[in-house]
């Protein structure tokens, strides 16, 4: 898989959403001119959703390293996901 890099500010949002049995959080990519396009769900962890209900910008996601299973799943997942998002939500790469 190849590594991309992105132009200006992406960010990932985390929102959290109870779906009555389980707990998940909806992950949003926004862009420098605040546009909110959808990434995908993952199960609910607590820091994961600490570190994501802010905004916290791919690059610096994609570095992260943890031992923490749910931190290092969402990184492995974003680091998945992306090549896909940028090329359905037409993203400015580098």
């Amino acid at each position: 898989m190849k590594k991309t890099k992105y132009y200006g500010n992406l960010k990932l949002v985390g929102v959290k959403k109870d779906n009555g049995k389980e707990k998940v959080i909806d992950y949003f990519i926004i862009t420098e001119r605040n546009e909110r396009f959808y990434a995908f769900s993952k199960a609910y962890t607590h820091k994961t959703y600490n570190m994501c209900k802010a905004g916290i910008r791919i690059e610096d996601l994609k570095t992260k390293k943890t031992k923490d299973f749910g931190v290092s799943r969402l990184v492995k997942y974003t680091n998945y996901m992306m090549n896909y998002l940028i090329e359905y939500y037409e993203l400015n790469v580098a």
